[in-house]
């Protein structure tokens, strides 16, 4: 009878921790992270009766053990960070794909505004509102850049605050990590029974971490998990947790008594990975496409109202700021060093390094490592900058900062009235009434660096008038040469094959411009069959109300290639929003892509670990049986000691 009631005892047990187990099952069905248990049984050793054998003795509760496939733990939070890269890539990069499409706050409105705005000037150069309406488009233009800038200069802020209320939740995860370790190796003791609600617990802060970063994790042989993000760099290790920071630029770093690593490189997946990605990819190129478009605008509507001439007859000033080539210090020595753009259609993100040694310069950019070895002091350029180390000796060193970005920043328009629209060319021509060939000399045109001899500024044009013009003269000795002579009839100096020149019809002719970057030339041509004797004029063109060459050439900014690679403005810009749009788009099917994936995954996981309620129902009724079978059989062998102890 003893051995009858051990057995239902054994039973009452084993029933009653599994019906422990399953409702513990059911308590945590919604509980997120948590992993179904069970509880595994196994015969007691049995007893020796003799001759007949052995008999049993009952039954043990062997192991309450999770139901896990580490595999698919892997997956799942290596699918997670996937998810919570692209989700957050496609979350920001839609922030820039809106403002640049829409034509409310992008630039294309503000661009064909102040395009048609040049166009109708120039359509009635006279008008004093058309000439108003340009300036004020102008301003409109360049409130457009400002505004984009200042948008993205708050994502930007956004995004740092971002990464940094990231960096403290990746701490306390991996802090929670490595206290966890420490309570399971704690808690498992010598008979290494595992404490399965911290395992789960453990499971679902690196799931959440992986939510933040992609890691990997290494089981140790006591059980302890060590966590690396980014390329291997240690997060936890055992129950110690490194730190994660954010300098507040972009950069994050990994901390340890050791001191801090700058891990922005290695860094990769989940929210942190898709924010570092979007700086990298969409934010910063951005911002520097738009400075440089800000930059292409102000320099070629500048250098065109340089050229041109307004009511006043002086050559333009400015419409916009002008475009500074970056911050300059002196990092070895004190020497003097100038820097100038000449080309903003060159200009490239990126800081320099200047070396003055030997009396020549080394100019490196910083971006790629390109390094440009160039002889004498200059003035050199490079990326549509000029550097000039005149003032410089030997061993100085300096570093150009472009930040590039800013131009869109600083773009203003400077003060003007209607008068100060350059709109006019600066030459006049004009064909002598007496002339008996059919020569006929262009209107006359500004060019830069032809590369054609040019003959020596002899157009007088004080900037401020008034002033006297002396015309130069153009005279034909023969059908087939000419020569250049001043108001006075006297013979020009000039360069070979001078002072006689061959003419061909149709050819140009260029005079030195006194406005304008080094090599700057007017440009005419002569067409037909002039006589000898005749003559063409060339002079200032004074008093130039209803001339429109000048704003014919600021209309036709839209379509003119001013970017390194043939591009226009209109093309550059439009270039730019395609790209982000087609980032967008990408990221929005790799992130719909990715969430597809993860869901399955967690199906996957749900379907091995996770809580069945009918299952578990139906456990408790089997459970509960058994549990009555061996109260039944308790009962049984009460009745027989009774029986026994009647028969004493």
């Amino acid at each position: 009878m003893a051995g009858l009631l051990s057995n239902a005892i054994s039973g009452l047990q084993a029933s009653q921790n599994a019906l422990r187990t399953t409702g513990h099952n059911i308590s945590n069905a919604n509980t997120d992270g948590y992993s179904r248990q069970n509880v595994s049984f196994g015969t007691r050793p049995p007893q020796n009766i003799g001759s007949a054998g052995y008999i049993g003795s009952g039954v043990s509760t062997e192991a309450i053990s999770r139901t896990v496939d580490q595999f698919i733990l892997t997956q799942l939070r290596l699918d997670t960070a996937t998810f919570n890269q692209l989700d957050t890539f496609n979350l920001n990069t839609g922030k820039i794909d809106s403002l640049l499409a829409n034509s409310n706050t992008g630039l294309s409105g503000g661009l064909e505004s102040f395009y048609a705005a040049l166009q109708s000037a120039a359509d009635d150069p006279s008008s004093t509102p058309a000439r108003q309406l340009v300036i004020e488009q102008a301003k409109g233009l360049a409130s457009r850049f400002n505004n984009l800038y200042d948008r993205f200069t708050s994502i930007e802020n956004g995004v740092e605050g971002e990464i940094n209320t990231i960096a403290e939740q990746i701490n306390g995860l991996a802090n929670s990590v490595a206290e966890l370790n420490k309570a399971i190796i704690q808690l498992r003791g010598a008979n290494g029974a595992e404490p399965n609600d911290l395992l789960d617990q453990r499971d679902e802060a690196l799931r959440q971490l992986s939510e933040l970063v992609s890691i990997s994790v290494v089981t140790q042989d006591g059980g302890e998990m060590n966590v690396y993000m980014g390329s291997g760099q240690p997060l936890v290790v055992g129950n110690s947790a490194a730190e994660v920071s954010s300098n507040g630029q972009g950069d994050v770093f990994l901390g340890s008594t050791a001191g801090l690593t700058n891990v922005t490189a290695q860094v990769s997946g989940g929210k942190l990975g898709g924010l570092l990605k979007f700086n990298t990819d969409v934010l910063q190129p951005a911002q520097e496409q738009l400075g440089k478009l800000a930059a292409v605008v102000s320099f070629e509507i500048n250098s065109l109202q340089a050229q041109g001439v307004d009511l006043n007859g002086e050559y333009g000033k400015n419409i916009f700021t002008p475009v500074s080539a970056g911050a300059l210090t002196n990092v070895v020595g004190a020497g003097n060093f100038t820097v100038d753009v000449t080309d903003a259609g060159e200009l490239v993100a990126s800081d320099y390094d200047v070396v003055v040694a030997g009396g020549n310069v080394t100019i490196t950019r910083l971006s790629d490592g390109a390094a440009s070895a160039l002889v004498g002091l200059g003035p050199h350029v490079v990326d549509g900058i000029s550097f000039d180390a005149t003032g410089s000796a030997n061993g100085d060193s300096f570093r150009l900062d472009t930040n590039l970005a800013l131009n869109a920043s600083s773009i203003a328009v400077n003060q003007l009235t209607p008068q100060d629209l350059a709109l006019a060319g600066p030459v006049r021509t004009e064909a002598v009434a007496t002339n008996a060939g059919s020569g006929v000399i262009s209107a006359g045109n500004v060019q830069l660096n032809p590369g054609t001899p040019v003959v020596p500024l002899i157009i007088d044009s004080p900037a401020t008038p008034p002033a006297t013009y002396n015309d130069v003269s153009i005279e034909f000795i023969s059908s087939t040469q000419y020569k250049f002579v001043d108001s006075a009839g006297n013979d020009l100096a000039t360069p070979a094959p001078g002072p006689v020149y061959p003419y061909t019809a149709g050819s140009s002719i260029y005079l030195e411009a006194p406005v304008g970057p080094a090599g700057t030339a007017y440009e005419f041509t002569i067409q037909g069959n002039p006589a000898p004797g005749d003559t063409f004029t060339i002079s200032f063109n004074q008093d130039a109300v209803n001339d429109n060459r000048t704003a014919l050439k600021m209309a036709a900014l839209d379509s003119a290639i001013t970017f390194s690679g043939g591009l226009s403005i209109n093309e550059a810009y439009g270039q730019m929003v395609e790209q982000i749009g087609a980032k967008a788009n990408l990221a929005r099917m790799n992130t719909d892509a990715a969430q597809s994936v993860l869901e399955q995954t967690q199906s996957l996981r749900d379907s091995i670990s996770g809580v069945n309620l009918d299952e578990e129902a139906a456990n408790l009724i089997k459970f509960e049986q058994v549990y009555n079978a061996n109260s039944q059989v308790i009962s049984i062998a009460r009745d027989l000691f009774d029986t026994l102890l009647n028969a004493v």
